[in-house]
């Protein structure tokens, strides 16, 4: 149905309505004339102010500042149902509406560059599935619609880019720093800082794991690092002194 005030409506044939198109939804006006399908599945729309060609009922959404992206993303992720977006100015989320592009919210908590997410299940099955989140102002877990900080950027300390579970021990998160490599494990239901690993101050921004325990570091500048002898197994201290191979 072309209305001349709000655009054009798409509805079943018992009258439910199924899409709305209009200005919000990118269109130059609300006032459309005339539809006409093409061949291809699309319809083109006469409007006051031109013509436009809308794909109708398409499974793909672009979404931007026009529909309240704040800013590009650098990392998304569904939890519990809901879309997150990381980016330079915190972490938004995609609340969907029954009609049209869904509503942008805000998480509380957090508001300078964030870089990514990880879920991480408690292997004892106590409490459900967590979202993790790097950030320049520490590491955090997303709480609904708030983070929470495990471990925060105090004096420059902890600035994370990048988080990896350990293969070794479940309980163990390993973090990426902008100067080093540190851990955090849940223990007894928190979260406790075990520190940073000794001989890495490279700026860490990717990371894996092999089977055999040996972490894989992708620095910005300084190549790749190897380390044996970083992991313990549950129970176990952390061990001091990793060996640390550099390549490039």
């Amino acid at each position: 149905l072309t209305t001349t005030a709000s655009g054009m409506v798409i509805i079943d044939r018992e009258g439910h309505l199924l899409e709305r198109i209009d200005q919000s939804s990118g269109l130059l006006s609300q006032s459309v004339y005339y539809a006409m399908p093409d061949r291809e599945g699309g319809l083109w729309l006469s409007l006051s102010v031109g013509l436009a060609r809308v794909e109708p009922l398409s499974p793909f959404s672009i979404l931007g500042a026009d529909n309240g992206i704040d800013s590009s993303p650098s990392d998304l992720f569904r939890h519990n149902g809901r879309l997150y977006i990381a980016h330079n100015q915190g972490v938004q989320y995609l609340k969907p509406r029954a009609v049209g592009t869904p509503e942008t919210v805000r998480v509380s908590g957090v508001a300078n560059q964030t870089w990514g997410f990880r879920e991480f299940v408690d292997p004892e099955g106590k409490v459900g599935p967590q979202l993790l989140l790097t950030a320049s102002d520490g590491l955090y877990v997303i709480e609904d619609d708030r983070a929470r900080p495990i471990v925060e950027n105090k004096n420059r300390s902890f600035s994370a880019f990048t988080t990896q579970l350990s293969v070794i021990d479940p309980h163990r998160m390993w973090v990426g720093l902008a100067d080093g490599l540190a851990s955090v494990r849940w223990t007894n239901g928190a979260w406790v800082n075990e520190g940073r690993v000794d001989g890495i101050t490279e700026q860490v921004r990717s990371m894996y794991q092999s089977p055999d325990g040996r972490l894989w570091l992708g620095t910005q500048t300084a190549g790749l690092l190897i380390l044996t002898n970083a992991d313990a197994r549950p129970g176990e201290a952390r061990p001091n002194g990793p060996v640390i191979k550099r390549y490039g």
